[in-house]
């Protein structure tokens, strides 16, 4: 019995600093993996930010250059540009409606990948305006009649574009022009 007593006055204590020891270590490991967790986590948002400054630098110049794009777009489309570049002497009101119909069109789908860089509602603008001049172009060809000449089309173009202030176009280009100037 005393032999064991004996032992177990060495044996405690021992159990009892190897397990202090023990917990003491577990802690300073814990303490250890949350510091290199955060530092992982501050370093992966500093890479973060980084990429997208990165990605601003390259990106800004293209959002630039689409707004440039979709505001020349609708330019060209207006009435009073459109129609001076797709008249011909001679047109008769069918073959205007469908030139300017398919010019428009052709505008349209040559800048179609812009609305990428524009926001949602300056592109359903864009489109809007897009469809109410197709609108405008047939609602004219239709009081005008298939057979008349072209130039009468353009004169009923002009008065019904005219008619309506501001005109959805310019409603669209002054809505994208605030929308790049919130951007500066």
């Amino acid at each position: 019995m005393n032999n064991i007593l004996e032992i177990l006055k060495y044996t405690i204590p021992a159990i009892i600093v190897f397990l202090t020891a023990y917990f003491i270590i577990l802690n300073f490991l814990k303490n250890e993996t949350k510091k290199q967790i955060s530092n992982n986590l501050n370093e992966q948002k500093k890479n973060l930010l980084s990429i997208k400054q990165e990605n601003q630098k390259i990106i800004t110049p293209i959002r630039l250059q689409a707004y440039e794009r979709i505001i020349l777009l609708l330019e060209r489309i207006s009435p009073n540009n459109i129609i001076l570049r797709v008249y011909k002497p001679n047109m008769t009101v069918f073959e205007f409606q469908r030139e300017l119909i398919n010019t428009i069109h052709q505008e349209f789908n040559h800048n179609l990948s812009q609305q990428l860089y524009i926001s949602i509602q300056g592109w359903e603008l864009v489109n809007k305006a897009k469809e109410e001049l197709i609108s405008l172009i047939n609602n004219s060809a239709e009081k005008a009649g298939k057979e008349k000449n072209g130039a009468e089309l353009s004169r009923m173009i002009l008065q019904g574009y005219f008619k309506n202030n501001p005109t959805s176009i310019n409603i669209a280009v002054n809505f994208l022009k605030k929308e790049i100037q919130q951007l500066f």
